[in-house]
């Protein structure tokens, strides 16, 4: 059985690099690309026994401190027969990471040419919530991005109009989901102590991509909300 070497991690990875050249090489069998304050990622997801990847597209806002990339809004390629994750294995590769790259090129819920916008990740999270995963049932990493995306943008009325629809929409949530962050209100509360700042925002987010090692990666701006699309 053929397994994921090193060699072949890099053979993999550069061979996905060549089908979305705007993105650059994060890690090995890890793409990026920095859109405004998010870094957006092609993870090739090893399976724990090392012989086959799911490629996955996902973003992390790098307005809020993580000590690592998370796989927010996280799309694993999926079967177009079965419905299920599509794992490549590492000795058929060759063979079919092609037309894998251009079925997660037109599933992705973002685009992954070009620059997109607030509305693009709004009309992206109501898709994912669609979806069913546990995450996509109570997106908080995901609403809290848009709203800090919004203040990262200037957009402050715009920022203020989203916290309180996906306040109103956290307050019907079970009391464990927030509970962390002592339940709906100071959750809603703490990221309007966030969004007054937009200067800070964009100085946590530079400081964030230099600690996550990502700030040699392609940059493009990302679209204003207001921007026609």
């Amino acid at each position: 059985m053929t397994t994921l070497t090193a060699p072949l991690k890099r053979l993999i990875t550069s061979d996905w690099k060549t089908r979305f050249e705007n993105f650059g090489i994060y890690q090995p069998m890890w793409l990026g690309r920095l859109v405004g304050p998010f870094f957006q990622g092609i993870c090739l997801e090893r399976n724990s026994g090392n012989a086959s990847y799911v490629p996955t597209t996902h973003v992390h806002c790098l307005c809020r401190d993580f000590p690592v990339v998370s796989l927010t809004l996280a799309q694993r390629l999926l079967s177009s027969r079965s419905g299920s994750e599509e794992k490549i294995s590492a000795q058929f590769h060759e063979a079919h990471f092609s037309e894998a790259s251009e079925n997660l090129r037109k599933a992705s819920l973002l685009p992954l040419e070009g620059s997109w916008g607030l509305r693009n990740l709004i009309e992206a999270v109501d898709s994912y919530q669609k979806i069913g995963n546990f995450d996509a049932k109570y997106p908080v990493s995901l609403f809290e991005s848009i709203v800090l995306a919004a203040a990262w943008l200037g957009e402050l009325d715009q920022s203020d109009a989203l916290l309180a629809k996906y306040e109103t929409s956290a307050a019907v949530w079970p009391d464990n989901i927030l509970a962390r962050c002592g339940g709906h209100r100071l959750w809603a509360n703490n990221l309007r102590r966030l969004m007054e700042h937009p200067e800070k925002l964009r100085e946590t987010a530079e400081i964030n991509a230099s600690k996550l090692k990502v700030v040699q990666l392609p940059k493009i701006d990302m679209i204003s909300g207001n921007h026609p699309q």
